[in-house]
């Protein structure tokens, strides 16, 4: 290693900036992170402070809950090689399997408890698509549903992309939005809210108006893969900048975005909100092993019941003895009214917040004669601090806002090596560069570290082993149609299987 022993400063400490230092440190390198927040960025957990009493913890809390999808491979890499004492395989030994999904409709009519455990084993195409959400229905006493003619164009959406070329991804669907990709216009409502807009604003906190092919798509296809059993502040001699999208405007206007038009774009990406709520229960209300997805949520609830899944009794570790269970909700709309108040969560106060979640959350949960959550249950809530002005006086703010990939966003992302007349010791990281997963998550932040371990490696001449960079699952069975398709967009023609949906033809009388 010839460069054993140069500084690196690394601004930002979440998943990729701990991501880059945990790689340079491993190749010998004197890094310094600088974080001005808290450890872990969006990714971490802490406490409601007072709130422990006799000896026991505060209640945890977190800027929203995280999960680690079938195609994270990068990060589980990472937590790996980090010792932990008693576990041979570090930290990532204390992940825990969440074995179902549920697809929570109002009511509780129509919802869907699907089996995502590994014990299951691989599963075929149609169950991943009804494990989505997606059955045929007609308007059954099960719920609306969706006709068999909705259920089938859907398919042929996923597999349009899934068989599209490189090409086409980055030259035709970055610039189409999910929406249009769906032709979501004169569709019935149901294929609206399962197939257009449940299948992205509840998972990547993403708007299907807005948000590029590209992106949902890639998203889709990742997890779908995954789920059919498929894949798995000194002064330094170099920078790795991996602060937030939202942070980095500041540091681009002394002088580097003037010398380096592609980091000017990045001042052009767009943010929204994903926030998480915790409601701590007097008594354990798991509802499921796993992810809880609120269909028809206005402000696109997701949850996940905490305790069951710590190795530890949570009443005698934490607060003050009377909360058994943490019920953590990702709140992934900020513009839609609600059920209770008529109004969007941002003109809402914070004890409205938490009323008008819990009420959206007992729309899903609860049916006739089936009460899963009641105001006895509810000790106390605890909203992300990182959203301030809900009191007043001013408009509510957000912190720590989380990247939207908008159609075209792509061209506007820095990659990981700045250009050398620019900043030639700069390298960009976090979950707004480029990389594999193309979503701000922290697998793609990982990814993004890594990547700019690797220039930086380049860039110094060092010889020590890159570090690995996990590409997403791509099925051999597929390849020969993307060559194809690659064709055809060189040509500039269509995706062989891209066709109008059922409802646009009868619309044309055909």
């Amino acid at each position: 290693m010839v460069s054993s022993g140069e500084r690196v400063a690394v601004l930002g400490g979440g998943v990729a900036g701990l991501t880059a230092a945990t790689e340079l440190a491993e190749r010998g390198y004197r890094v310094t992170v600088v974080e001005p927040t808290g450890w872990g960025g969006k990714a971490r957990s802490s406490g409601v402070p007072g709130t422990g009493t006799g000896g026991r913890l505060d209640l945890p809390s977190e800027h929203g809950f995280r999960f680690f999808p079938g195609f994270y491979r990068s990060l589980p890499d990472t937590l790996r090689r980090i010792p932990l004492a008693g576990r041979p395989d570090g930290v990532v030994g204390n992940l825990r399997e969440a074995t179902h999904m549920l697809t929570a409709r109002s009511g509780r009519v129509g919802e869907l408890l699907t089996d995502v455990s590994l014990a299951a084993g691989a599963r075929s195409p149609l169950e991943f698509l009804r494990a989505t959400g997606l059955r045929p229905g007609n308007g059954t006493a099960l719920g609306p549903g969706l006709t068999d003619e909705e259920l089938l164009y859907y398919a042929n959406r996923l597999l349009v992309y899934m068989t599209s070329s490189d090409e086409r991804r980055l030259g035709q669907w970055e610039s189409t939005s999910w929406w249009d990709f769906t032709r979501a216009d004169g569709a019935s409502e149901e294929y609206r809210r399962t197939c257009v807009i449940g299948n992205t604003r509840t998972v990547v906190a993403a708007r299907a108006e807005v948000c590029s092919t590209h992106t949902v798509g890639g998203f889709l296809e990742a997890f779908g893969y995954g789920f059919l059993g498929l894949g798995e502040v000194q002064a330094a001699d170099h920078y790795v900048c991996a602060l937030p999208v939202d942070r980095i405007g500041a540091l681009l206007e002394r002088g580097l975005a003037a010398a380096d038009p592609e980091l000017k774009s990045v001042t052009e990406l767009r943010t929204d909100w994903m926030v998480g709520i915790q409601f701590y229960l007097t008594e354990p209300v798991p509802v499921v092993r796993g992810h809880v997805l609120y269909l028809d949520s206005p402000w696109a609830l997701t949850s996940i019941s905490q305790a069951q899944f710590w190795d530890c009794d949570f009443r005698s570790t934490y607060g003050d003895g009377t909360v058994a269970d943490c019920l953590s909700v990702d709140i992934s709309d900020w513009d839609t009214p609600g059920i209770r108040y008529g109004k969007p969560a941002r003109e809402c106060t914070r004890a409205e917040v938490a009323a008008e979640v819990w009420a959206q959350l007992c729309d899903g949960l609860n049916g006739p004669g089936r009460p899963t959550l009641h105001r006895g249950l509810l000790h106390s809530w605890h909203l992300d601090p990182a959203v301030r002005g809900l009191d007043g006086p001013g408009p509510a703010v957000n912190d720590e806002p989380l990247l939207i990939n908008t159609t075209g966003s792509w061209a506007a992302r820095p990659a990981a090596a700045t250009a050398a007349t620019a900043a030639p010791n700069l390298f960009m990281a976090g979950d707004h560069a480029r990389c594999p997963v193309n979503l701000a998550t922290m697998e793609g932040a990982n990814q993004s570290a890594r990547l700019a371990v690797n220039a930086l490696l380049a860039a110094a001449g060092d010889d020590a082993a890159p570090a690995e960079v996990h590409e997403l699952h791509r099925p051999a069975e597929l390849r020969r149609l993307k060559e194809v398709d690659a064709e055809l967009y060189r040509q500039g023609r269509a995706h062989i299987l891209d066709g109008p949906a059922p409802w646009e033809e009868a619309g044309r009388g055909v």
